[in-house]
């Protein structure tokens, strides 16, 4: 599954922040081995996105606007990973929709596929329900985000 890093003119010059928070968070999931009945939290994987560890002010949503935060961008990222995660059959424990639909008819993933996710309150959580070990790949390629999920074996 792959996702563009949607580039709206008004946070045109927040976009390389988005970018370089999503790389950061995409290189710590990257290779995520998850046992089966294993339970992974984006935060808990990603760790506070602070700017001591690295992130970036980024374009994110308050109420019904756009604003910035550190970290800000990374829905993006767990948007992506929440629709990785349902394709691969994982258990989803907890997840979040965004209050609006910013993007409209150019929203990088479908209505209601989205998950947005706020330190430490809203995370996206989820299980292996397989019988089997998967692991996470996710790759940033200039503008998009591409991501998987592997078995060594057929589930």
């Amino acid at each position: 599954m792959e996702v563009p890093v949607i580039r709206p003119a008004a946070q045109a010059h927040l976009v390389e922040n988005k970018l370089h928070n999503i790389r950061l968070a995409a290189a710590r999931l990257h290779g995520l081995e998850i046992a089966p009945g294993e339970i992974v939290s984006f935060w808990d994987e990603i760790g506070e996105p602070i700017l001591e560890r690295g992130f970036k002010d980024g374009p994110s949503f308050l109420g019904h606007a756009v604003t910035s935060s550190v970290g800000g961008g990374l829905c993006q990222l767990s948007g992506l990973l929440y629709g990785v995660a349902l394709r691969a059959g994982c258990a989803i424990e907890e997840r979040w929709p965004h209050s609006i639909d910013a993007y409209g008819e150019g929203r990088y993933l479908p209505l209601g596929f989205d998950a947005t996710v706020t330190f430490p309150r809203k995370d996206l959580v989820f299980a292996n329900a397989l019988d089997v070990p998967v692991c996470l790949a996710l790759v940033v390629e200039d503008h998009r985000v591409v991501g998987s999920m592997r078995a060594a074996t057929d589930p």
